[in-house]
């Protein structure tokens, strides 16, 4: 009879525990599912691109905020190779015309 009742109890807390524990994973989802409403999701612009060495396009899709970073990327190191072909020292990296050549 006392292991029934000591049964019984772990029974009945550990159901207690279960229910909190849900509805906490309840209120964490609803917190993520608003958190995601109210954050639009960035629009992809999706290209194709021939990889070197291969003859099949690969689809590459990308935001729009990704692209303007790589442009710029870009064209920070084409001006860093043509400065340093020039012979003005413009970084302290190696390679692209450094102070220490």
């Amino acid at each position: 009879m006392a292991r029934t009742v000591l049964r019984n109890a772990l029974t009945v807390v550990l159901g207690g525990w279960l229910v909190v524990a849900a509805a906490a994973s309840v209120a964490a989802d609803e917190a993520e599912a608003k958190q995601t409403a109210q954050a639009p999701k960035p629009k992809l612009i999706c290209t194709k691109e021939h990889v070197t060495g291969s003859m099949i396009p690969v689809r590459r899709c990308r935001t729009v905020e990704q692209m303007q970073g790589e442009q710029k990327a870009s064209a920070e190191y084409l001006r860093s190779l043509n400065d340093a072909q020039s012979g003005r020292v413009i970084s302290d990296k190696p390679g692209l015309g450094s102070a220490n050549q």
